[in-house]
């Protein structure tokens, strides 16, 4: 279907419908013709659209046989083949952020240009060395520029348009030296103690100055949570149980972030998460705003405008942060989460447990949310407790 509809909407001619016969038209290229089209004329819409697409599809699969027999295929023709698959399999989002990244690494490269058949690993190296150090590159960054190098040679290979496919055996992990490591600081990371203490208070204060600004409420939830911003956005209050909360959709937006749609959770999960007295008071404290202010609809967070989508949630956690002078980085609704995992961790929740309550894998737990954030002080007694096991007399 998004196929279809992206040949629809690339179709160089007008789709309309006769006055007096109710039938539909539109043109089609012919290079026979003076005016190098052709009229075509079907008794639906559906009909003609169907012929749009079958002529199109057609005609792709003829440049490609065309091309084949000319045997000048580029890695970027290869590269475009590859994307028409995988783009089938992934998000709008996603796939523009494919887009976004081929212009960056792609685009204008000696490699994109290369025949297919020429390319070997010493191009590799060449490609990879030249964008790591032109974008210095980290390292998650550089496999995943990695993986679109060997996915589309790997394609190549399986559809035959090389023999061998010569970078079979090449891995990321030989660009690991080269490439730039970040050591975060940890208050660039995770809200430590003392700084949550004054977030929770400016929450108060906040409500208390604006009771009916209801992001705010949205913000102060994830903190306490953990969730998404766009989970957020999409919790509706038949979600809230007697003893959790049921997370299991999320607010999504278009590439072009004009439109706001709900759809599954980024690891397509649903997932509880324990209700509380701190959040079960929230909870009460925001419906009772709603129900004063006219806003009660079966969204949780909602105003005078509609459900509150993800921006203005995100922005609003931006602002809180900026009003109580912390480090931004870390500071948004991601950090809250990296926060709460760590806080649990460091109490010796298990690693499947958090991951089970944030919605990632085991894995994206350990190596990307889990940080050490006891004080000097709680590490002081951990030795002592330690020294003192081993203290002789």
């Amino acid at each position: 279907m998004k196929k279809r509809e992206e040949i629809l909407q690339n179709h160089p001619y007008s789709v309309w419908q006769g006055e007096n016969n109710g039938l539909w038209y539109t043109y089609f290229p012919d290079s026979t013709k003076s005016r190098g089209k052709a009229l075509k004329k079907l008794t639906s819409r559906e009909k003609l659209e169907d012929a749009i697409v079958a002529y199109w599809t057609q005609r792709e699969k003829n440049d490609i046989e065309k091309q084949k027999k000319q045997n000048v295929y580029t890695f970027m023709d290869i590269y475009n083949l590859w994307r028409n698959v995988k783009d089938q399999t992934v998000s709008e989002n996603t796939a523009a952020k494919y887009d976004s990244d081929r212009r960056r690494f792609f685009d204008g490269k000696n490699l994109s240009k290369m025949d297919i058949r020429e390319i070997d690993s010493y191009a590799v190296d060449i490609f990879m060395h030249q964008n790591i150090e032109e974008y210095t590159l980290q390292r998650e960054a550089m496999r995943k520029l990695f993986g679109y190098v060997s996915n589309t040679m790997a394609y190549a290979a399986e559809k035959k348009y090389i023999d061998v496919n010569p970078i079979y055996s090449m891995k990321s992990k030989k660009y690991n030296k080269q490439c730039r490591t970040k050591q975060k600081l940890l208050s660039e990371s995770v809200i430590m103690p003392e700084d949550m203490k004054e977030l929770q208070e400016r929450f108060r204060k906040d409500h208390e100055e604006k009771r009916n600004y209801i992001p705010t409420y949205a913000v102060e939830l994830a903190s306490l949570t953990g969730m998404r911003v766009g989970e957020l956005a999409a919790l509706r209050w038949d979600n809230i149980k007697e003893d959790y909360i049921l997370i299991a959709e999320s607010e999504k937006t278009n590439p072009k972030k004009t439109e706001f749609y709900i759809d599954q959770t980024k690891n397509k999960k649903s997932r509880i998460f324990p209700m509380t007295e701190q959040i079960r008071t929230l909870l009460n404290k925001i419906k009772n705003v709603e129900i004063e202010y006219g806003y009660l609809c079966e969204w949780v967070f909602a105003d005078d405008k509609g459900r509150v989508h993800g921006p203005r949630i995100s922005s609003c956690a931006k602002t809180k942060s900026r009003q109580l002078g912390l480090n931004m980085k870390g500071k948004g609704i991601h950090g809250y989460r990296k926060t709460l995992n760590s806080n649990m961790r460091s109490m010796g929740v298990a690693v499947p447990t958090a991951a089970a309550m944030l919605g990632h894998s085991e894995e994206v737990n350990k190596r990307y949310y889990t940080y050490d954030i006891a004080d000097i002080q709680d590490k002081a007694k951990i030795i002592s407790a330690v020294n003192q096991k081993t203290k002789c007399g």
